[in-house]
């Protein structure tokens, strides 16, 4: 099974650089115009869905989860992960199952909460609940 390790990095490079090294495995002599335009397009969406800039680690996932790859992200608290799985469920019209691993029982019930105001199915499995 591969997997992709997505974290943190210095800030701020540009989006070709971004596409590159993140899904092109870095050739710099080769654009796939695709990946170019599916970026364009999860930006757009972001900003018209939260009318914020997404952060360049989040498009890189989503343009991860987005071609079927394993992805994993690890950063800190406040980063927007829970924004990376949204964006993800955001691109598509037939809705898919998205699994948000919490460590946290509390955190899992907020975004319960969040999700269920936007008319979204979610559940939050604990010892409690399963």
């Amino acid at each position: 099974m591969e997997h992709e390790v997505v974290n943190t990095r210095p800030p701020k490079t540009n989006k070709l650089s971004l596409v590159r090294s993140c899904v092109l495995g870095g050739q710099a002599n080769h654009v796939d115009h695709d990946i170019v335009n599916a970026a364009d397009h999860i930006i757009t969406r972001s900003i018209e869905l939260y009318r914020d800039q997404p952060r360049e680690l989040q498009v890189e996932a989503v343009l991860l989860l987005v071609q079927g790859r394993h992805t994993f992200v690890r950063v800190g608290t406040g980063f927007g992960k829970t924004r990376i799985s949204e964006m993800n469920f955001g691109l598509f019209d037939k809705k898919v199952v998205v699994l948000v691993l919490n460590p946290l029982d509390l955190l899992g019930d907020d975004q319960v909460c969040e999700k269920k105001l936007l008319n979204l199915t979610a559940i939050n499995l604990n010892i409690d609940t399963v």
